[in-house]
């Protein structure tokens, strides 16, 4: 199961990780709904899933508090978060926004984390 779990999540952290232009890619008709798309791919329940598989030592803590933060600025940031913008939910701001530049990089952590997991 934690190598399908491995899998699932490196899909999504990598396709987070990526670049506006391979983000859009086969997705332009989604317009400004990308962004939603992206962020709602984000789940409170795979976070209460990997406590159980920290618990049991399957993953590392860093892998938990990647994938939480993560997920949790897409939370604080969403039309009811405390720091809600217009702007990071528009393509442009997918391709510009500093929102998306962090995103970016903590999706590429959590991929080289979850990356040792499925070399070991």
């Amino acid at each position: 199961m934690i190598e399908n779990l491995v899998k699932y999540l490196l899909e999504k952290a990598n396709f987070l990780s990526e670049s506006y232009e391979n983000q859009i890619v086969n997705n332009e008709e989604l317009a400004d709904y990308l962004t939603v798309d992206i962020a709602n791919e984000w789940l409170l329940a795979e976070i209460k899933l990997l406590r159980v598989f920290f618990k049991r030592n399957l993953i590392n803590k860093k892998i938990l508090d990647l994938y939480s933060n993560i997920y949790n600025n897409f939370t604080e940031t969403s039309f009811d978060g405390k720091l809600y913008d217009d702007e990071i939910w528009t393509l442009n701001g997918l391709k510009n926004h500093k929102f998306w530049e962090k995103q970016r990089e903590l999706a590429k952590e959590l991929s080289e984390e979850l990356n040792k997991i499925k070399s070991d």
